[in-house]
């Protein structure tokens, strides 16, 4: 366990920096005077994220491109502060996004506290920006320390047994470039029960967060957003979902169902 040390005139880190650092890997980061997130922690929080030229950046354009790298957009404006500071809101959105795309667990303690910290209410389906970091009943059981690489995860793993190591949309067969996505998030209220997922080719997983993509509940066309008919994604509009027929099933239905009403697709 790592104990934090609190020095003159600062903050013990925040709980969602905390969790943030466990889940990338990064040093802990202690808060300057007042509880202020310094720009130090979210320079590692970049990098670990892949975000280039992350010690060229400050901080708001450091939070926006951590966001884009998980969620294809800026972080939203309700998100961020007048004042400049780092919300707890900011750094759940990009914790949520995280646990979205590698299947992290964030130990339950620190779940717990990071909860009560940013006073979160359950969010309505597909709308995670409203509570960042509300999971499952389900998934709070699931060991603490699950291992964090997407390619060891165990969703993952009965994801690519159930589809053949084949993405739904695009027949890639190669596991490497496969993601594990959650059709409703857990943010929603979404489980790790194999037929709430899809694999997905690993850019069709990003396309399919932000709702670019959907699959027709009935027909199991794919459905693609306007920007996306004109370029390389183009070709997949109306082709038929690889979805195995032993998940298809009325839950399965009803969720796709949710997730292209939420698309507008």
């Amino acid at each position: 366990m790592i104990v934090l040390k609190q020095g003159a005139g600062r903050s013990r880190e925040r709980h969602l920096m905390y969790a943030l650092s466990d889940a990338l890997g990064i040093p802990h980061h202690d808060c300057s005077a007042g509880g202020t997130v310094e720009r130090a922690f979210l320079v590692d929080m970049a990098k670990a994220l892949g975000v280039d030229n992350a010690e060229q950046l400050g901080k708001y354009p450091l939070l926006h491109a951590c966001h884009a790298l998980l969620y294809d957009r800026s972080m939203p404006a309700d998100c961020l502060s007048e004042g400049k500071t780092v919300t707890n809101a900011a750094l759940g959105r990009i914790l949520q996004g995280y646990i979205n795309r590698t299947g992290f667990v964030v130990p339950r303690g620190v779940l717990s506290r990071a909860l009560s910290e940013a006073k979160a209410r359950r969010a309505s389906v597909f709308e995670p920006h409203n509570q960042p970091l509300l999971l499952s009943e389900e998934r709070q059981k699931v060991l603490s320390w699950q291992t964090r690489r997407p390619a060891q995860s165990k969703f993952r793993d009965r994801l690519l047994a159930a589809y053949g190591s084949t993405c739904a949309v695009s027949g890639t067969n190669e596991p490497l470039t496969l993601d594990a996505a959650h059709i409703t998030p857990f943010a929603s209220g979404g489980s790790n029960r194999v037929s709430n997922g899809l694999l997905l080719r690993t850019d069709l997983h990003r396309l399919w967060d932000s709702g670019k993509i959907a699959i027709h509940e009935t027909s199991y066309t794919v459905l693609l957003n306007a920007s996306l008919l004109i370029g390389p994604y183009a070709f997949l509009a109306g082709a038929k979902a690889n979805i195995p027929l032993k998940l298809r099933d009325a839950e399965q239905q009803k969720t796709l169902a949710s997730q292209r009403n939420w698309a507008r697709l």
